[in-house]
C-alpha cells in the first residue's frame, strides 16, 4: 500500500515543489 499512497502524493508535491529539491526529499522520505 505504501506505492499506492505514495503514487497518489506524488503529483501533489510535484506541483509545489521544483523538480529537483523534490528529488532530494524524495530520496529521505524513501
Amino acid at each position: 500500500e505504501i506505492c499506492g499512497s505514495n503514487h497518489s502524493f506524488m503529483p501533489i508535491v510535484l506541483e509545489l515543489v521544483p523538480l529537483k529539491p523534490f528529488e532530494g526529499g524524495s530520496a529521505s522520505m524513501l
